[in-house]
């Protein structure tokens, strides 16, 4: 069965990745967010995220033609969660297929995201409170 999504789920997409981008402190890119509609164009994806790393840009794309999935308000926080992921763990994607990359700037990339990880899920770890 094909599902089509609305723009009322775009925008819970766009205020669940919100959520997510302010829990894991993701303030040092430029996001912005895309409505796809053109479905010859979303090679079976629920939502994408394509970023710039130079210029710490990036798009979470949200499409309207579900396969499979019915775009039920967990699976639209799923499918936000998993884009901000996408963003976050970016750097690393993009510097490993860099041809000429440097070790400190994979270190980098790494380090960044074991500190977004103290900063949120450690912090609120109740075993960290004590």
């Amino acid at each position: 069965m094909e599902y089509k999504t609305t723009k009322s789920d775009f925008d819970y997409f766009c205020k669940r990745a919100q959520f997510w981008i302010k829990y894991f402190h993701v303030f040092d890119w430029d996001i912005c967010f895309y409505f796809n509609r053109d479905e010859e164009a979303q090679f079976d994806q629920l939502a994408y995220c394509i970023s710039n790393l130079d210029g710490r840009a990036a798009t979470l794309g949200f499409c309207c033609n579900w396969q499979e999935t019915k775009p039920t308000k967990k699976q639209i926080d799923l499918a936000a969660f998993h884009e901000v992921w996408e963003l976050i763990l970016s750097p690393l994607n993009i510097l490993a297929q860099d041809r000429f990359v440097t070790e400190s700037r994979i270190e980098e990339a790494r380090h960044s995201i074991i500190r977004r990880l103290e900063n949120t899920v450690l912090r609120e770890s109740s075993r960290f409170k004590k």
